[in-house]
């Protein structure tokens, strides 16, 4: 019998979008979607280069790897676990990050 995996919660950022969309009763396409993950990336870009840190050293901070620092910045998709990373490597809240992406 195989053992049983934790289950992990997923929580993207098309999830965060389309509870966003539920809470304020909003519509959400796969084009706003997509423009949400790029908006979060882009408020993580902008913390992390007002704090002088480079891709690098926010990977170190959030025990990653830069390719995913980039990667996200960029629009992709992001767990819940990473987004609590990411705003700690940044001193800050995931709140705030949601909310100077206008989200």
């Amino acid at each position: 019998m195989r053992p049983i995996r934790p289950v992990r919660p997923i929580c993207t950022s098309k999830r965060v979008a389309n509870l966003a969309a539920n809470v304020f009763n909003i519509p959400m396409t796969l084009h706003k979607q997509l423009d949400v993950c790029r908006r979060f990336g882009a408020a993580i870009r902008k913390r992390r280069l007002y704090l002088g840190l480079s891709q690098k050293e926010m990977a170190d901070r959030a025990n990653c790897h830069p390719h995913h620092v980039s990667a996200v910045e960029r629009g992709a998709n992001i767990s819940c676990e990473m987004m609590l990373r990411f705003a700690k490597a940044l001193k800050t809240s995931a709140y705030a990050l949601t909310r100077s992406a206008g989200i």
